[in-house]
């Protein structure tokens, strides 16, 4: 229920909590009005700078950012990269990170057990704790911008892009576009040309990781 108005109801608790943490989600997002949101994975590299992962519903954002974080990379978000338009930080929004079936042969570790809290909608909901103590990373200035996708069977294929390229990608992406346009637009312009930037293909976790850790080095 939400204001005294009834929302959902189920005999499936894992449907209700999917509902549940849905909705969560939407208002902790739009509460955010000093900050502008993309929609992006968000870590930080092993020297302390600030990478965001742009990229669309179903390109493999959870399960990528799950693997930088498994390699030593610092957790910020799986879903929503937050950035401070006065200071251009990325600041952490660390739910926990949402892995979907096809992604749990990579994480057998993470299994959460077998309490139906721990699972819905046919998702892990992960603690990025259980990843990797120490996993949630402090505010930081960006420095890199990589849109990624993954592919079924894929060669890893990487990029480069101009920062016009770069700023296209993360508008396309943009959470809440119409609230205060131009200041998300000023912003990430700023973004794309302080970062290097590059496209990302694969179809192979450990390989994307690698790649990541080698241009973030």
């Amino acid at each position: 229920m939400m204001d005294g108005e009834w929302k959902l109801g189920s005999e499936d608790q894992a449907r209700v909590l999917d509902d549940l943490f849905a909705r969560v989600n939407l208002n902790a997002v739009e509460a955010t009005a000093g900050s502008v949101l993309v929609h992006s994975g968000a870590v930080v590299s092993r020297a302390g700078i600030g990478v965001l992962l742009p990229a669309a519903s179903g390109s493999g954002k959870s399960t990528l950012v799950a693997g930088l974080v498994r390699a030593g990379f610092g957790y910020l978000s799986d879903e929503a990269a937050v950035l401070d338009p006065a200071s251009g930080l990325v600041h952490p929004y660390p739910v926990h990170l949402s892995l979907k079936a096809a992604s749990r042969d990579r994480f057998p570790e993470m299994e959460p057990g077998d309490t139906a809290l721990a699972f819905s909608g046919g998702s892990w909901h992960v603690d990025p704790e259980a990843i990797r103590s120490g996993a949630i990373a402090s505010a930081s200035e960006v420095g890199f911008v990589i849109p990624h996708r993954y592919e079924a069977g894929a060669d890893l294929r990487i990029e480069p892009l101009t920062p016009a390229e770069a700023c296209v990608e993360l508008v396309q992406n943009l959470m809440l576009a119409r609230r205060d346009a131009p200041r998300s637009l000023d912003l990430l312009a700023r973004i794309s040309r302080a970062s290097r930037s590059y496209r990302l293909i694969h179809g192979d976790l450990d390989a994307a990781v690698a790649a990541i850790s080698d241009l973030t080095a």
